[in-house]
């Protein structure tokens, strides 16, 4: 099958907004006057209509507004922030006197990840989410990439699936970064007692991070941030790191 992506684009004016695709956080920014992106989509997608886009929007100066859309590209197509695609739905959130949000609904005929987003085990047990991240900060300590890339295999095998790719080169570009993220002296590794857990998709996906607001493996740098987040959820009857 030719490759196929699908891109959220999002135009925000003059607020704060974040957008989340069946549960997932996929797209966050905030700033007065326009601002645009997009960003891809495929792996956070389930098949059928009940797609799911949740949009909360926080008005920065008067009214705020935020206008989102799906799009679909083949392998070969120009992906531009200025493309309209006249065809899509335009969905709209806007507000002028505090926080809104709203839920849409889009369709998908190729993807299906509902196995870990909708599908899998709630996970309400925060001490099995507590040993998994201790589990995960001695490898991360250890500089132990490879074994740390095992706990990413469901990832490896769904963005393999996701974006028509095989999975060495998927795995073999999270060992580089992995490698360069874990070798570098600035990284400092949290204690357990800094990890604060996130719940996404129904308690089904959680985010491990680091107090107050910080991915688990963060770089900084003169200004600039090397990171990985991590997000974990049942695979096979046990903790995984899957996005």
């Amino acid at each position: 099958m030719a490759p196929e992506f699908f891109y959220l684009k999002v135009t925000s004016f003059d607020c704060t907004v974040k957008c989340f695709v069946n549960g997932f956080p996929v797209y966050e920014t905030s700033g007065e006057g326009e601002m645009s992106n997009q960003v891809p989509i495929n792996v956070y997608l389930v098949k059928g209509k009940e797609n799911r886009l949740d949009i909360w929007m926080k008005p920065l100066t008067g009214q705020g507004k935020v206008q989102a859309s799906t799009y679909r590209y083949g392998n070969s197509d120009v992906v531009s922030t200025d493309d309209a695609q006249n065809d899509r739905d335009v969905f709209t959130v806007q507000s002028a006197d505090g926080v809104k949000e709203q839920t849409f609904y889009f369709g998908n005929d190729i993807f299906d990840f509902s196995a870990i987003l909708v599908d899998a085990p709630v996970i309400d047990e925060e001490n099995e989410l507590n040993a998994y991240a201790a589990q995960l900060l001695d490898i991360i300590g250890r500089k132990a990439v490879k074994e740390l890339v095992a706990e990413m295999e469901p990832k490896v095998r769904d963005y393999a699936v996701g974006f028509s790719s095989p999975e060495a080169p998927i795995r073999m570009s999270l060992e580089e970064q992995l490698a360069t993220l874990l070798s570098d002296e600035k990284l400092d590794v949290p204690s357990i007692e800094n990890v604060v857990l996130i719940p996404y998709c129904d308690r089904r996906v959680w985010a491990l991070r680091e107090k107050p607001d910080q991915p688990l493996i963060h770089i900084s740098d003169n200004g600039s941030i090397m990171s990985l987040e991590i997000y974990v959820g049942t695979v096979d009857g046990r903790l995984r790191i899957v996005r």
